[in-house]
């Protein structure tokens, strides 16, 4: 995205009269930040009515959910700190910058500049974390707020054109950590974000690195993000590599945000030069989210609206506490699970939600890999069984003091009969033998309908009770959306 700078007045007197830094965007709140990277596509509770094949692709709109965590906050800051302490020392309007533009980085560095020398001034700042936890979507959700190239004419009676500034690239680590193929991977990025033909890379790595080299520094590029650093532990090549992204930084004055899971991060424990260097700017470890904290309670709740079966099941304690059981706090894995539940149910006749059904969706895979099976979430330390409205009206209708001119007769509503069979093994709400299965799915639709309209006293004291919100009232037929017309 390329837009047209309009510079606002910084706020640190070494900022001011910098176009680079005062182009950015004005640095926002905590509010503002979860608000602005935030996504909850849209759903309509009538969209539940639509036939089985439209509502399981309006299942694929989960994968553009995002919640922010506080991560998210402490991310942007980190990235708003990188831009403006690396913008600082390459002001176009300074002299000392104009030169080291102008002239190759062994003439540049070390000679006196007039009152002065060119020293480029630029951090590090590494995310680790295990996969799935949302490492990449994070910085890719922070850096999205930021414009990727901005156009720079005239500033204050300055001419500037043609200037053009990258505030931000993003690459992974070529597989094979080679510093040649990452400075080509470089070159062609660069040439895409500026809109230009790409440049074809020279075949001596002496002429390749020096052109790379001018590219960066005339497109003053504010961060450069590596991701996948993990690849680095997996081939002989990174020494190269790491020499080159030092030189980067230091020569180049261009901060680096280093992204990988674990992996890397043991790798940078274990040499100290790398390690000192990749947290300068500062270092956070995303960890799946503990049951109690508040950023996997507010992920859930809102995740648990995307609801495309045709009842909407409210969130109890039991099923939060096997979402995160089943998902140990991945976000990445949660939703996949989420997505799962819905797909196996819908058009079953019987679309409820429950823990059997959550633990037959879990992933093969995932779920048995090392790094998952070793992962420390911390779960609520009692796990409260929560009794759904249909039991909590089967356990009080038992009562012997419940009389039964307490239950409104009525007629029994007709249920649409089911047109495939799905059963759940230890799933005691679902039928356990497939030749069964659309006959029994009826019965207990039927007999829920009845039981649902005789006790409707007790129906409302049992959703009260589990915190259910309206949609179960509709799915009872006992919501009133018009009063005018109620009798």
């Amino acid at each position: 995205m390329t837009v047209q700078a309009i510079y606002r007045k910084a706020d640190l007197p070494e900022y001011r009269g910098n176009p680079l830094i005062e182009a950015l965007p004005p640095q926002m709140s905590r509010e503002e930040v979860m608000l602005s990277l935030s996504n909850f596509p849209e759903i309509d509770d009538n969209e539940r009515e639509l036939s089985n094949s439209i509502r399981e692709q309006y299942i694929d709109r989960i994968d553009a959910f995002r919640c922010p965590q506080e991560s998210f906050y402490d991310c942007y800051k980190a990235i708003v700190r990188l831009l403006r302490t690396g913008y600082v020392n390459r002001n176009p309007l300074d002299i000392h910058t104009v030169r080291f533009l102008h002239y190759s980085i062994d003439g540049s560095l070390g000679k006196t500049l007039g009152d002065g020398f060119h020293r480029p001034q630029a951090g590090t700042f590494s995310v680790t974390g295990m996969s799935g936890v949302g490492k990449s979507t994070m910085l890719e959700q922070v850096l999205g707020h930021f414009p990727q190239v901005i156009d720079h004419t005239e500033y204050h009676g300055h001419d500037l054109a043609p200037l053009r500034q990258v505030v931000w690239l993003k690459v992974n680590c070529p597989p094979n950590s080679k510093a040649r193929d990452l400075t080509e991977i470089l070159l062609a990025v660069i040439d895409d974000a500026l809109g230009f033909e790409r440049t074809p890379p020279p075949s001596r790595s002496g002429t390749l690195l020096r052109l790379i080299a001018q590219k960066i520094k005339t497109s003053f590029i504010g961060v450069l993000v590596i991701d996948e650093m993990q690849r680095l532990t997996r081939t002989n090549g990174d020494e190269q590599l790491i020499n080159f992204l030092h030189e980067i930084v230091d020569t180049l004055g261009v901060p680096l945000i280093f992204c990988g899971n674990t992996e890397f991060e043991e790798k940078m424990r274990q040499r100290l030069r790398f390690a000192r260097r990749a947290e300068t700017a500062g270092f956070m470890r995303l960890n799946p989210l503990a049951y109690q904290t508040s950023d996997w309670q507010s992920f859930i709740q809102y995740l648990w609206r995307y609801q495309w079966t045709n009842v909407y099941t409210p969130l109890t304690d039991e099923l939060n506490i096997q979402m995160h059981k089943l998902s140990k706090g991945n976000l990445a894995i949660a939703q996949r699970l989420f997505v799962n539940a819905q797909l196996k149910i819908i058009g079953t006749g019987n679309e409820l939600i429950t823990p059997a059904l959550l633990r037959l969706s879990e992933s093969v895979l995932t779920s048995r890999s090392d790094e998952f099976i070793v992962t420390d979430t911390l779960i609520c330390a009692e796990e409260q069984q929560g009794l759904s409205a249909f039991e909590e009206i089967i356990r009080i209708s038992e009562k012997p003091d419940v009389s039964p001119t307490q239950f409104k007769i009525s007629k029994p509503r007709l249920v649409k009969s089911v047109h495939k069979s799905f059963t759940v093994t230890g799933d005691l709400q679902r039928p356990q033998h497939e030749e069964f299965a659309k006959m029994l799915n009826n019965y207990t639709a039927q007999t829920e309908a009845i039981l649902a309209e005789r006790c409707e006293a007790v129906l409302f004291r049992a959703l009260s009770q589990n915190d259910c919100r309206y949609s179960a009232l509709e799915h009872y037929d006992l919501l009133c959306k018009d009063p005018s017309i109620e009798t």
